[in-house]
């Protein structure tokens, strides 16, 4: 399973790059917390920007990743 929830089939995330899957993703967390951030910031923005663009508008859309990216960073491991 990738970092996505789905099942590991050769999908590729958002930006074309191979997904990291779960385990991987849990041990990037402990070694290589910035890679982790990376892995799931390349899987998920795009998701964290169209669920926030409804709700506040592109501009502050794309505050609103920083931010969830910025907490992430912070904490990779929650």
């Amino acid at each position: 399973m990738d970092v996505n929830g789905n099942a590991a089939t050769g999908e590729r995330s958002n930006d074309g790059s191979d997904p990291v899957d779960c385990d991987t993703w849990a041990v990037l967390c402990v070694t290589d917390p910035e890679r982790a951030v990376e892995a799931a910031y390349r899987a998920h923005s795009g998701a964290v920007w169209q669920a926030a663009c409804p709700l506040c508008g592109p501009d502050l859309a794309a505050d609103v990743v920083q931010e969830v990216f910025l907490r992430l960073m912070r904490a990779p491991a929650r």
